[in-house]
């Protein structure tokens, strides 16, 4: 008897400590949920035993239809205060926006932040009734996109306009595509490029006319890019191809945003160029068919011989439309930027996205050694650049 007491004893005290770690950990998980019930990502990281519909909905809490009058597109939170992120393409900055939530809440909206290059925006949000008021908004986390594409057993949720129906999409495939893609626009009768995407993902959706598409995120509370284009399959026309804009680079600026009512990156303003694989996309558009005209940077450009000629040879780089200026560092025009030497590390530079990434992550003292050559005299330069 004495032996089963002893066995009986031991399951006892397994019992007792099994249920004090529940115990604990249903007690954590209960704080960051309900005395954080803001911060979606932690919320998530603590108790994710929920369905995908079940995370799409919280998510929907953080999701917004923009307005600006009869155009609507979709936005979702980032930051307590609200600073909403959306496309670019879709907003002026200089504009008013109206942002409505699936609770019936409705906020005024300006741009805090705007990048035509990457096509992705930042809205400050404020009270219709009081600019002054601290808002206090759901919101998730940045995420990277490329680590959850290549994840193993991963799955998405793709959260739609939270005011229409079926706006919640579990997808389990989102893939790189291999090769770039633009948005369109209608300029002088002619339809011109207006946003490149350098290096896209997507995924595929069957009766994609049913849902409605807007942003893409893990399970973990995180956001990992916008919908901002699709195509039709040509095989079976009722599948689409969805294509997603990475969200990463918001990351790199919504401290920055945050202290400064009028977020200024000097060294992203002074670059005014593009890579070959954008060139790729303006030059089938041209102002006609026998011109080496584009439309770039709101006005028609001539490309010059040399600058097609690197393209031809399949060079890869940002050749600049105008002068780099920054500070008392000049880089002249003409010139084909191909590496930038930051942290101890070189870069080699093959989209004019790897660029802005690493012009947005400098900081105030830090060195960046921008290399580049001019493609008339073929001459190379190393411009060494300190930040501010």
């Amino acid at each position: 008897m004495a032996k089963r007491n002893g066995v009986w004893k031991i399951f006892t005290i397994l019992g007792i400590l099994i249920i004090a770690i529940l115990l604990c950990y249903l007690s954590v998980a209960l704080y960051f949920y309900f005395g954080k019930p803001n911060d979606i990502a932690t919320k998530l990281k603590v108790w994710n035993l929920m369905s995908d519909q079940s995370i799409g909905d919280i998510y929907l809490d953080a999701s917004f239809r923009v307005t600006d009058g009869d155009n609507a597109f979709y936005g979702v939170n980032v930051d307590e205060n609200g600073y909403v992120v959306t496309l670019a393409s879709e907003v002026d900055k200089d504009g008013d926006y109206k942002l409505y939530q699936n609770n019936g809440s409705i906020y005024g909206g300006k741009v805090a932040f705007y990048d035509k290059d990457l096509n992705i925006a930042l809205l400050k949000l404020y009270s219709l009734k009081n600019k002054e008021e601290n808002l206090s908004l759901p919101y998730v986390e940045i995420g990277d996109l490329y680590s959850s594409s290549i994840s193993f057993n991963s799955s998405f949720i793709v959260v739609g306009d939270p005011l229409s129906l079926n706006n919640i999409l579990t997808v389990n495939n989102v893939t790189m595509y291999p090769y770039v893609d633009e948005i369109t626009k209608l300029v002088d009768g002619k339809q011109v490029v207006e946003f490149v995407n350098t290096s896209p993902y997507y995924y595929s959706v069957e009766n994609y006319t049913i849902y409605s598409q807007g942003g893409i995120f893990n399970r973990k509370g995180e956001f990992l890019g916008l919908v901002y284009d699709y195509s039709v399959s040509p095989v079976n026309s009722n599948v689409a191809n969805f294509f997603i804009l990475d969200a990463g680079v918001i990351d790199l600026v919504l401290d920055n945003v945050r202290n400064s009512d009028e977020y200024q990156n000097n060294l992203v303003e002074s670059l005014v160029g593009y890579d070959m694989y954008e060139l790729q996309s303006y030059i089938d558009y041209p102002l006609n068919s026998s011109s080496n005209y584009i439309y770039f940077n709101e006005k028609w450009t001539e490309v010059p011989q040399d600058a097609l000629t690197k393209f031809y040879n399949g060079a890869d780089g940002v050749y600049l439309v105008e002068d780099f200026v920054y500070n008392d560092f000049t880089i002249p025009a003409n010139n084909f930027i191909t590496s930038v030497n930051y942290n101890l590390f070189s870069y080699s530079i093959y989209t004019k996205a790897d660029l802005l990434y690493i012009l947005y992550s400098a900081e105030p003292g830090e060195i960046l050694t921008i290399t580049s050559q001019n493609i008339s005299t073929s001459e190379i330069v190393r411009t060494r650049i300190t930040v501010e």
